[in-house]
């Protein structure tokens, strides 16, 4: 307890307490402050009664519970923070604290009990959770400076809320219906920060606040969705936002967590086709970036760093014949000489074969005579033969690059494309060639 005769205006309480009797401080009109250690689970009944000194007290988030007169007649406290952990305020708790301007009810609280505030004359405002459902008689009576409550909740929730008599200053006060905190996630877009959150009840608007180290925030923008892309970025910045909800009459919620994100390149958009037979991927410039870093796999899940290029397209010329090859493409921009990196590319999958042969026909004793270059890693060609230009059908094979079609009949136009094939693996088989066409003469 405070001891006897002291005149020191603050006292903290040792962190070996772990109970504070009631009336323990009752008054006490010297004391000005009290530190309260996390030791302690309760504020017990009339503890400090009657300190009409008593100007601020730090309550640990320990306390689980404030007893009935605890601050009662503490007629120079200005203000108090009761932190979540209070589950419970008794009767009378704050009654005749004159100087009390503000107060908000911690969020696990379910009832306001009979007198908490009487005669709290100086009282303006109070904030009150959606965990509140009953607040007793006379719990805000005499309070005649009570204008505005900030209710946590929408105007049905409010509703619901049982007021017994004698608070007339609380049922004459204007409500604000303050919504709750939006629960805030961060993720990017196109390369640009993109947050959402949850919709928030009695919500109509949001607004978004941004800084640069995560430490000062300043507002930034308004929406009424719950997404906010933010597309005015630097490459290479961290940025950081917080989100509050805004309700029908003005009143905010508190700050959302805050997020933050480096703000990189946008990941190209990939598409994959063959050149030759080997794989060639395909993007769009992205913006500010310098390069792009290439990721090959064989598996489709293991994927290591291959090859870089500043072009916008990529031929993987050394990729064997007849193998599946799995892509992923990054875009880099360098910043202040160090590499910013996008998001990898969606995964793209080809399987490589030979290239198709180039092919060119004139004749040979009057007979059609095709002839073409060899094909790396090609074992032998397919010929397929037409005489429409629509329709063609095998017609023969050879491991040599000419090819006479000795059994034509003579002046009957043909049409051939050819193919290159690999013996061992029949997905390296090249795309047939372009079409050529001769009569034959003889």
């Amino acid at each position: 307890a405070y001891p006897a005769g002291k005149t020191n205006t603050s006292y903290t309480i040792p962190n070996s307490v772990s109970e504070i009797k009631e009336w323990a401080f009752s008054d006490c009109s010297d004391l000005t402050n009290v530190t309260i250690p996390n030791s302690v689970s309760k504020i017990s009944y009339g503890t400090f009664w009657g300190c009409s000194s008593l100007t601020s007290v730090t309550i640990p988030t320990s306390v689980k519970s404030i007893d009935g007169y605890a601050f009662e007649f503490c007629s120079s406290l200005t203000s108090v923070t009761i932190p979540n952990s209070v589950t419970s305020i008794g009767e009378w708790a704050f009654s005749d604290c004159s100087s009390l301007t503000s107060i908000t009810i911690p969020n696990s609280v379910s009832k306001i009990s009979y007198g908490t505030f009487e005669c709290c004359e100086n009282l303006k405002s109070v904030t009150i959770p959606t965990s509140v459902k009953s607040i007793d008689g006379r719990a805000f009576s005499v309070c005649d400076s009570l204008s505005d409550i900030y209710y946590k909740g929408t105007a049905s929730q409010w509703k619901a809320v049982k007021v017994e008599a004698f608070n007339n200053p609380l049922k004459n006060a204007t409500i604000h219906y303050v919504p709750n905190v939006p629960a805030l996630s961060i993720t990017t877009s196109a390369g640009k920060p993109k947050i959402y959150w949850n919709a928030v009840d009695g919500a109509t608007k949001y607004w978004v606040y941004r800084s640069t180290d995560g430490k000062k925030f300043s507002y930034y923008d308004s929406t009424t969705k719950t997404s906010y892309t933010n597309s005015s970025t630097s490459i290479g910045t961290t940025y950081y936002y917080k989100v509050k909800a805004v309700g029908i009459d003005g009143a905010t919620s508190d700050f959302s967590v805050s997020k933050g994100i480096l703000c990189k390149p946008a990941a190209p958009s990939v598409s994959i086709n063959r050149s030759n037979g080997k794989p060639k991927l395909s993007w769009k410039a992205v913006s500010g970036a310098t390069k792009y870093w290439i990721y090959r796999s064989t598996d489709g899940k293991e994927f290591k760093y291959f090859d870089s290029t500043t072009k916008t397209s990529y031929t993987n010329s050394g990729a064997a014949s007849g193998t599946k090859y799995y892509y992923r493409v990054k875009a880099v921009a360098v910043v202040n000489g160090k590499n910013v990196v996008s998001a990898n590319s969606s995964t793209k999958s080809l399987f490589t074969s030979l290239a198709k042969p180039s092919v060119s026909i004139t004749t040979s004793n009057g007979k059609p005579k095709l002839t073409w270059k060899a094909v790396t890693g090609a074992d032998k060609y397919y010929v397929y033969r037409s005489t429409d230009g629509k329709t063609f059908s095998y017609w023969d094979s050879t491991t040599k690059t000419t090819y006479i079609n000795s059994g034509a009949k003579k002046n009957t136009k043909y049409y051939y494309k050819v193919k290159a094939v690999c013996a061992s693996n029949s997905n390296a088989n090249s795309a047939q060639s372009s079409a050529v066409s001769i009569k034959a003469t003889k």
